[in-house]
Protein backbone atom coordinates (compact mmCIF):
# COMPACT_ATOMS: atom_id res chain seq x y z
CA UNK A 1 0.00 0.00 0.00
CA UNK A 2 1.37 3.41 -0.94
CA UNK A 3 1.97 6.16 1.61
CA UNK A 4 -0.54 8.29 -0.26
CA UNK A 5 -3.27 5.67 0.04
CA UNK A 6 -2.46 5.07 3.73
CA UNK A 7 -2.78 8.79 4.40
CA UNK A 8 -6.09 8.96 2.56
CA UNK A 9 -7.41 6.02 4.58
CA UNK A 10 -6.53 7.77 7.85
CA UNK A 11 -8.05 11.05 6.72
CA UNK A 12 -11.23 9.38 5.55
CA UNK A 13 -11.55 7.47 8.82
CA UNK A 14 -11.64 10.69 10.83
CA UNK A 15 -14.23 12.21 8.49
CA UNK A 16 -16.40 9.08 8.55
CA UNK A 17 -16.23 8.59 12.30
CA UNK A 18 -16.95 12.25 13.08
CA UNK A 19 -20.10 12.19 10.97
CA UNK A 20 -21.78 9.97 13.55
CA UNK A 21 -24.72 8.69 11.52
CA UNK A 22 -25.03 7.20 8.06
CA UNK A 23 -26.77 10.20 6.58
CA UNK A 24 -24.38 12.70 8.20
CA UNK A 25 -22.68 13.85 4.98
CA UNK A 26 -25.16 15.89 2.99
CA UNK A 27 -22.81 16.44 0.06
CA UNK A 28 -22.80 13.28 -2.05
CA UNK A 29 -19.72 14.47 -3.91
CA UNK A 30 -17.69 14.50 -0.68
CA UNK A 31 -18.73 10.91 0.04
CA UNK A 32 -17.87 9.83 -3.48
CA UNK A 33 -14.48 11.58 -3.36
CA UNK A 34 -13.63 9.89 -0.04
CA UNK A 35 -14.73 6.56 -1.46
CA UNK A 36 -12.46 6.97 -4.46
CA UNK A 37 -9.48 7.78 -2.22
CA UNK A 38 -10.03 4.78 0.05
CA UNK A 39 -10.69 2.14 -2.59
CA UNK A 40 -9.75 3.55 -6.00
CA UNK A 41 -9.25 0.07 -7.41
CA UNK A 42 -12.75 -1.02 -6.35
CA UNK A 43 -14.72 2.21 -6.81
CA UNK A 44 -13.56 2.54 -10.38
CA UNK A 45 -14.53 -1.12 -10.99
CA UNK A 46 -11.58 -1.38 -13.34
CA UNK A 47 -11.87 -4.95 -14.63
CA UNK A 48 -8.75 -7.10 -14.96
CA UNK A 49 -7.27 -7.90 -18.32
CA UNK A 50 -8.64 -11.08 -19.85
CA UNK A 51 -5.14 -12.59 -19.71
CA UNK A 52 -4.71 -11.93 -15.96
CA UNK A 53 -8.26 -13.10 -15.26
CA UNK A 54 -7.67 -16.35 -17.15
CA UNK A 55 -4.38 -16.90 -15.32
CA UNK A 56 -5.98 -16.56 -11.87
CA UNK A 57 -8.99 -18.63 -12.92
CA UNK A 58 -6.68 -21.43 -14.12
CA UNK A 59 -4.86 -21.45 -10.77
CA UNK A 60 -8.15 -21.64 -8.89
CA UNK A 61 -9.45 -24.41 -11.16
CA UNK A 62 -6.41 -26.53 -10.39
CA UNK A 63 -6.52 -25.77 -6.66
CA UNK A 64 -10.28 -26.41 -6.29
CA UNK A 65 -10.43 -29.27 -8.83
CA UNK A 66 -13.22 -27.70 -10.89
CA UNK A 67 -13.58 -27.04 -14.62
CA UNK A 68 -15.20 -23.58 -14.39
CA UNK A 69 -14.29 -20.53 -12.27
CA UNK A 70 -16.05 -17.16 -12.13
CA UNK A 71 -14.21 -14.36 -10.31
CA UNK A 72 -16.35 -12.23 -8.00
CA UNK A 73 -16.19 -9.06 -5.90
CA UNK A 74 -15.82 -11.07 -2.66
CA UNK A 75 -16.50 -14.43 -1.06
CA UNK A 76 -19.82 -13.10 0.25
CA UNK A 77 -20.72 -11.95 -3.25
CA UNK A 78 -19.95 -15.43 -4.57
CA UNK A 79 -22.35 -16.96 -2.04
CA UNK A 80 -25.00 -14.38 -2.86
CA UNK A 81 -24.81 -14.93 -6.62
CA UNK A 82 -25.25 -18.71 -6.43
CA UNK A 83 -28.11 -18.45 -3.92
CA UNK A 84 -29.76 -15.71 -5.97
CA UNK A 85 -29.83 -18.03 -8.98
CA UNK A 86 -31.44 -20.76 -6.88
CA UNK A 87 -34.09 -18.33 -5.59
CA UNK A 88 -35.09 -16.81 -8.94
CA UNK A 89 -38.47 -17.64 -10.38
CA UNK A 90 -39.82 -19.46 -7.32
CA UNK A 91 -43.34 -18.66 -6.07
CA UNK A 92 -42.13 -18.74 -2.45
CA UNK A 93 -39.04 -17.70 -0.49
CA UNK A 94 -36.81 -20.77 -0.73
CA UNK A 95 -35.09 -22.07 2.40
CA UNK A 96 -31.33 -22.50 2.72
CA UNK A 97 -29.76 -24.59 5.49
CA UNK A 98 -26.83 -22.78 7.16
CA UNK A 99 -24.56 -23.74 10.06
CA UNK A 100 -25.57 -21.98 13.27
CA UNK A 101 -21.85 -21.53 13.94
CA UNK A 102 -20.28 -19.45 11.16
CA UNK A 103 -19.67 -15.89 9.95
CA UNK A 104 -22.80 -13.74 9.73
CA UNK A 105 -21.85 -12.87 6.13
CA UNK A 106 -23.29 -16.26 5.14
CA UNK A 107 -26.64 -15.32 6.68
CA UNK A 108 -26.69 -11.90 5.00
CA UNK A 109 -25.83 -13.42 1.61
CA UNK A 110 -28.79 -15.79 1.85
CA UNK A 111 -31.10 -13.02 3.03
CA UNK A 112 -30.06 -10.63 0.24
CA UNK A 113 -30.52 -13.42 -2.32
CA UNK A 114 -34.19 -13.69 -1.37
CA UNK A 115 -33.82 -16.91 0.63
CA UNK A 116 -35.00 -17.80 4.12
CA UNK A 117 -32.01 -18.95 6.23
CA UNK A 118 -32.61 -22.00 8.46
CA UNK A 119 -29.96 -22.75 11.09
CA UNK A 120 -28.66 -26.28 11.76
CA UNK A 121 -26.55 -27.53 14.65
CA UNK A 122 -22.84 -28.36 14.82
CA UNK A 123 -20.90 -31.55 15.43
CA UNK A 124 -19.34 -31.68 18.88
CA UNK A 125 -16.01 -32.98 17.57
CA UNK A 126 -15.12 -30.06 15.29
CA UNK A 127 -17.96 -27.50 15.23
CA UNK A 128 -18.80 -28.18 11.58
CA UNK A 129 -22.29 -28.72 10.20
CA UNK A 130 -24.04 -31.81 11.59
CA UNK A 131 -25.74 -33.87 8.83
CA UNK A 132 -28.34 -35.23 11.28
CA UNK A 133 -29.37 -31.70 12.24
CA UNK A 134 -29.48 -30.70 8.57
CA UNK A 135 -31.84 -33.59 7.85
CA UNK A 136 -34.09 -32.52 10.74
CA UNK A 137 -34.22 -28.97 9.35
CA UNK A 138 -35.19 -29.94 5.80
CA UNK A 139 -38.64 -29.01 4.52
CA UNK A 140 -38.94 -30.09 0.87
CA UNK A 141 -39.77 -28.59 -1.57
CA UNK A 142 -38.95 -25.30 0.15
CA UNK A 143 -35.35 -26.25 0.96
CA UNK A 144 -33.22 -25.57 -2.11
CA UNK A 145 -29.64 -25.58 -0.80
CA UNK A 146 -27.26 -26.56 1.98
CA UNK A 147 -24.31 -24.26 2.68
CA UNK A 148 -21.44 -26.36 4.04
CA UNK A 149 -18.93 -23.99 5.65
CA UNK A 150 -15.31 -25.04 6.14
CA UNK A 151 -15.31 -23.71 9.72
CA UNK A 152 -11.93 -22.21 10.69
CA UNK A 153 -10.64 -23.87 7.49
CA UNK A 154 -11.64 -27.36 8.65
CA UNK A 155 -13.28 -29.70 6.16
CA UNK A 156 -16.97 -30.41 6.94
CA UNK A 157 -18.50 -33.91 6.47
CA UNK A 158 -18.94 -33.35 2.75
CA UNK A 159 -19.59 -36.96 1.75
CA UNK A 160 -22.55 -37.29 4.15
CA UNK A 161 -23.90 -33.89 3.16
CA UNK A 162 -23.51 -34.70 -0.54
CA UNK A 163 -25.44 -37.95 -0.12
CA UNK A 164 -28.21 -36.12 1.72
CA UNK A 165 -28.36 -33.33 -0.88
CA UNK A 166 -28.42 -35.82 -3.77
CA UNK A 167 -31.20 -37.88 -2.16
CA UNK A 168 -33.39 -34.79 -1.61
CA UNK A 169 -32.44 -33.06 -4.91
CA UNK A 170 -30.93 -30.10 -3.02
CA UNK A 171 -27.96 -28.01 -4.14
CA UNK A 172 -24.78 -28.35 -2.03
CA UNK A 173 -22.74 -25.14 -1.83
CA UNK A 174 -19.34 -25.27 -0.14
CA UNK A 175 -18.21 -22.10 1.59
CA UNK A 176 -14.44 -22.53 1.55
CA UNK A 177 -13.72 -18.84 2.17
CA UNK A 178 -11.22 -19.79 4.88
CA UNK A 179 -9.92 -22.97 3.26
CA UNK A 180 -8.05 -21.96 0.11
CA UNK A 181 -5.05 -24.29 -0.12
CA UNK A 182 -6.84 -27.37 1.22
CA UNK A 183 -6.03 -30.61 -0.57
CA UNK A 184 -9.59 -31.79 -1.26
CA UNK A 185 -13.13 -30.54 -1.67
CA UNK A 186 -16.47 -32.27 -1.96
CA UNK A 187 -18.10 -33.75 -5.07
CA UNK A 188 -20.66 -31.87 -7.15
CA UNK A 189 -22.33 -28.56 -6.41
CA UNK A 190 -20.11 -25.48 -6.26
CA UNK A 191 -17.29 -24.14 -4.11
CA UNK A 192 -16.84 -20.47 -3.19
CA UNK A 193 -13.58 -18.98 -1.91
CA UNK A 194 -12.44 -15.60 -0.64
CA UNK A 195 -9.32 -13.54 -1.25
CA UNK A 196 -10.38 -10.86 1.23
CA UNK A 197 -8.46 -9.27 4.06
CA UNK A 198 -7.29 -11.70 6.72
CA UNK A 199 -7.78 -14.81 4.58
CA UNK A 200 -5.05 -17.40 3.96
CA UNK A 201 -4.22 -15.75 0.64
CA UNK A 202 -5.35 -12.13 0.73
CA UNK A 203 -5.56 -9.95 -2.35
CA UNK A 204 -7.30 -7.19 -0.41
CA UNK A 205 -10.64 -8.41 -1.73
CA UNK A 206 -12.16 -10.64 -4.34
CA UNK A 207 -13.48 -14.17 -4.46
CA UNK A 208 -14.55 -16.89 -6.84
CA UNK A 209 -17.18 -19.51 -7.66
CA UNK A 210 -15.82 -22.86 -8.85
CA UNK A 211 -18.01 -25.54 -10.40
CA UNK A 212 -18.05 -28.38 -12.93
CA UNK A 213 -21.41 -27.16 -14.26
CA UNK A 214 -20.82 -24.96 -17.29
CA UNK A 215 -24.48 -23.89 -17.38
CA UNK A 216 -24.27 -22.68 -13.77
CA UNK A 217 -21.11 -20.68 -14.51
CA UNK A 218 -22.74 -19.02 -17.52
CA UNK A 219 -25.89 -18.29 -15.51
CA UNK A 220 -23.76 -16.53 -12.87
CA UNK A 221 -22.13 -14.40 -15.57
CA UNK A 222 -25.53 -13.48 -17.01
CA UNK A 223 -26.88 -12.63 -13.56
CA UNK A 224 -23.97 -10.31 -12.72
CA UNK A 225 -24.48 -8.46 -16.02
CA UNK A 226 -28.18 -7.96 -15.20
CA UNK A 227 -27.53 -6.76 -11.63
CA UNK A 228 -24.87 -4.27 -12.73
CA UNK A 229 -27.45 -2.49 -14.86
CA UNK A 230 -28.95 -0.93 -11.70
CA UNK A 231 -27.71 2.57 -10.88
CA UNK A 232 -28.01 3.50 -7.17
CA UNK A 233 -30.09 6.60 -6.49
CA UNK A 234 -28.49 9.65 -4.81
CA UNK A 235 -30.05 8.64 -1.48
CA UNK A 236 -28.77 5.07 -1.83
CA UNK A 237 -25.36 6.36 -2.81
CA UNK A 238 -25.11 8.67 0.19
CA UNK A 239 -26.30 6.13 2.76
CA UNK A 240 -24.69 3.16 1.03
CA UNK A 241 -21.17 4.46 0.39
CA UNK A 242 -20.31 6.04 3.74
CA UNK A 243 -20.14 2.80 5.78
CA UNK A 244 -17.92 1.26 3.08
CA UNK A 245 -15.62 4.28 3.40
CA UNK A 246 -15.42 3.84 7.18
CA UNK A 247 -14.81 0.10 6.88
CA UNK A 248 -12.16 0.51 4.17
CA UNK A 249 -10.43 3.15 6.27
CA UNK A 250 -10.05 0.75 9.19
CA UNK A 251 -13.31 1.59 10.92
CA UNK A 252 -15.94 -0.71 12.37
CA UNK A 253 -17.17 -3.78 10.54
CA UNK A 254 -19.71 -3.52 7.72
CA UNK A 255 -22.56 -5.40 9.43
CA UNK A 256 -24.77 -2.40 10.35
CA UNK A 257 -24.43 -1.19 6.76
CA UNK A 258 -25.31 -4.62 5.34
CA UNK A 259 -28.26 -4.85 7.76
CA UNK A 260 -29.57 -1.48 6.57
CA UNK A 261 -28.94 -2.23 2.89
CA UNK A 262 -30.65 -5.64 3.00
CA UNK A 263 -33.79 -4.02 4.41
CA UNK A 264 -33.84 -0.62 2.67
CA UNK A 265 -31.67 -0.78 -0.46
CA UNK A 266 -31.61 -4.41 -1.66
CA UNK A 267 -31.03 -3.43 -5.29
CA UNK A 268 -28.01 -1.31 -4.33
CA UNK A 269 -26.62 -4.18 -2.27
CA UNK A 270 -27.08 -6.60 -5.17
CA UNK A 271 -25.47 -4.07 -7.50
CA UNK A 272 -22.45 -3.86 -5.17
CA UNK A 273 -22.06 -7.63 -4.89
CA UNK A 274 -22.28 -8.04 -8.68
CA UNK A 275 -19.23 -5.88 -9.34
CA UNK A 276 -16.11 -7.58 -10.73
CA UNK A 277 -12.90 -8.37 -8.96
CA UNK A 278 -10.64 -5.45 -9.76
CA UNK A 279 -7.45 -5.49 -11.81
CA UNK A 280 -5.44 -4.51 -8.71
CA UNK A 281 -6.82 -7.45 -6.74
CA UNK A 282 -6.24 -9.96 -9.54
CA UNK A 283 -2.65 -8.80 -9.97
CA UNK A 284 -2.02 -9.00 -6.22
CA UNK A 285 -3.49 -12.52 -6.07
CA UNK A 286 -1.24 -13.65 -8.92
CA UNK A 287 1.84 -12.19 -7.22
CA UNK A 288 1.04 -13.91 -3.93
CA UNK A 289 -0.13 -17.25 -5.32
CA UNK A 290 3.33 -18.95 -5.31
CA UNK A 291 3.50 -18.37 -1.53
CA UNK A 292 0.23 -20.25 -0.84
CA UNK A 293 1.81 -23.65 0.03
CA UNK A 294 4.26 -21.99 2.43
CA UNK A 295 1.44 -20.00 4.05
CA UNK A 296 -0.60 -23.17 4.61
CA UNK A 297 2.43 -25.02 5.99
CA UNK A 298 3.27 -22.22 8.44
CA UNK A 299 -0.29 -22.21 9.74
CA UNK A 300 -0.29 -25.97 10.21
CA UNK A 301 3.04 -25.74 12.04
CA UNK A 302 1.70 -23.04 14.39
CA UNK A 303 -1.41 -25.15 15.07
CA UNK A 304 0.73 -28.18 15.95
CA UNK A 305 2.79 -26.07 18.32
CA UNK A 306 -0.36 -24.86 20.07
CA UNK A 307 -1.57 -28.45 20.38
CA UNK A 308 1.67 -29.51 22.02
CA UNK A 309 1.74 -26.58 24.44
CA UNK A 310 -1.92 -27.00 25.46
CA UNK A 311 -1.77 -30.79 25.79
CA UNK A 312 -2.81 -32.01 29.22
CA UNK A 313 -4.45 -28.70 30.18
CA UNK A 314 -8.10 -27.76 30.67
CA UNK A 315 -8.00 -25.98 27.29
CA UNK A 316 -9.39 -28.18 24.52
CA UNK A 317 -8.36 -27.76 20.89
CA UNK A 318 -11.55 -28.18 18.87
CA UNK A 319 -11.19 -30.90 16.25
CA UNK A 320 -8.47 -33.32 15.29
CA UNK A 321 -5.71 -32.41 12.87
CA UNK A 322 -7.12 -32.82 9.37
CA UNK A 323 -4.69 -33.90 6.67
CA UNK A 324 -7.10 -32.71 3.95
CA UNK A 325 -7.82 -29.30 5.42
CA UNK A 326 -6.04 -26.12 6.41
CA UNK A 327 -6.05 -23.98 9.54
CA UNK A 328 -7.30 -20.45 9.14
CA UNK A 329 -7.66 -19.96 12.90
CA UNK A 330 -7.22 -22.56 15.62
CA UNK A 331 -10.40 -22.87 17.76
CA UNK A 332 -9.87 -23.72 21.43
CA UNK A 333 -12.52 -24.28 24.09
CA UNK A 334 -12.16 -22.92 27.61
CA UNK A 335 -13.94 -24.81 30.44
CA UNK A 336 -16.85 -22.34 30.52
CA UNK A 337 -17.92 -18.83 29.58
CA UNK A 338 -16.34 -17.25 32.65
CA UNK A 339 -12.99 -18.87 31.84
CA UNK A 340 -13.22 -17.56 28.28
CA UNK A 341 -13.89 -14.02 29.52
CA UNK A 342 -11.02 -14.32 31.99
CA UNK A 343 -8.70 -15.60 29.26
CA UNK A 344 -9.71 -12.73 26.98
CA UNK A 345 -8.91 -10.11 29.62
CA UNK A 346 -5.60 -11.78 30.47
CA UNK A 347 -4.52 -11.98 26.84
CA UNK A 348 -5.40 -8.33 26.23
CA UNK A 349 -3.26 -7.18 29.15
CA UNK A 350 -0.28 -8.86 27.44
CA UNK A 351 -0.98 -7.37 24.00
CA UNK A 352 -2.59 -10.49 22.52
CA UNK A 353 -5.91 -9.80 20.82
CA UNK A 354 -8.17 -12.87 21.07
CA UNK A 355 -11.04 -13.43 18.65
CA UNK A 356 -14.29 -14.87 19.98
CA UNK A 357 -15.22 -16.48 16.65
CA UNK A 358 -17.95 -17.40 16.13
CA UNK A 359 -20.98 -16.26 18.05
CA UNK A 360 -23.89 -18.57 17.13
CA UNK A 361 -26.17 -17.00 14.54
CA UNK A 362 -29.15 -17.89 16.73
CA UNK A 363 -28.00 -15.16 19.13
CA UNK A 364 -27.27 -12.59 16.43
CA UNK A 365 -30.54 -13.31 14.57
CA UNK A 366 -33.03 -14.56 17.18
CA UNK A 367 -35.81 -14.38 14.59
CA UNK A 368 -34.10 -16.98 12.36
CA UNK A 369 -35.72 -20.33 11.76
CA UNK A 370 -33.75 -23.27 13.13
CA UNK A 371 -33.45 -26.99 13.62
CA UNK A 372 -35.17 -28.45 16.71
CA UNK A 373 -31.95 -28.09 18.72
CA UNK A 374 -28.82 -25.93 18.42
CA UNK A 375 -27.37 -27.03 21.76
CA UNK A 376 -23.94 -28.01 20.46
CA UNK A 377 -23.38 -24.80 18.46
CA UNK A 378 -24.53 -22.61 21.33
CA UNK A 379 -22.33 -24.53 23.79
CA UNK A 380 -19.26 -24.08 21.59
CA UNK A 381 -20.09 -20.40 21.06
CA UNK A 382 -19.94 -19.73 24.81
CA UNK A 383 -16.48 -21.28 25.24
CA UNK A 384 -14.54 -20.76 22.01
CA UNK A 385 -11.59 -18.52 21.22
CA UNK A 386 -10.01 -18.55 17.74
CA UNK A 387 -6.23 -18.29 17.92
CA UNK A 388 -4.07 -16.56 15.32
CA UNK A 389 -1.88 -19.00 13.38
CA UNK A 390 -0.85 -16.57 10.65
CA UNK A 391 2.82 -15.79 9.94
CA UNK A 392 2.50 -12.99 12.51
CA UNK A 393 2.17 -15.63 15.24
CA UNK A 394 5.82 -16.05 16.28
CA UNK A 395 7.01 -18.89 18.51
CA UNK A 396 7.30 -16.43 21.41
CA UNK A 397 3.74 -15.18 20.91
CA UNK A 398 2.39 -18.73 20.64
CA UNK A 399 4.16 -19.77 23.85
CA UNK A 400 2.86 -16.68 25.69
CA UNK A 401 -0.72 -17.25 24.46
CA UNK A 402 -0.68 -20.92 25.45
CA UNK A 403 0.67 -20.11 28.92
CA UNK A 404 -2.00 -17.48 29.53
CA UNK A 405 -4.76 -19.78 28.32
CA UNK A 406 -3.61 -22.56 30.64
CA UNK A 407 -3.47 -20.08 33.50
CA UNK A 408 -7.00 -18.80 32.85
CA UNK A 409 -8.41 -22.32 32.51
CA UNK A 410 -6.72 -23.53 35.70
CA UNK A 411 -8.64 -20.96 37.77
CA UNK A 412 -12.01 -22.48 36.81
CA UNK A 413 -13.77 -24.37 39.61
Amino acid sequence: MSARLRASRCGTASVAMSSGVIGGLADIRRVDASFRRVYPQIRSFCPPSSEAERALADLLKASLDRREVVLTQSGTAALFLVLRLLAEGRPFAPEVILPALCCRAVYYAALAAGCRPVLADSRAEDGNLDPASVEAALSPPRTVAIVAVHLYGRRPPLEALHSLAERESIFLLEDAASALGASSFGPGGAVVVSLGRGKILSAGGGGAIATDDGDLAQAVRNLTADLRAHHPTPTEQRRFCLPIVAWGAGGRGPWPWVDWAAAHAPRALRWWWSQPMSAWQVERALRRWPSLPARVARRMQAARRYRALLSGSAVQVLGAEDADGVVWRLPVLLPDGQARARAGRLLLTHGVFPAALYEPLSRVFPQAERAPSLAVAEGIGKRVLALDVSPRATDERIALTARLLREAAAKSP
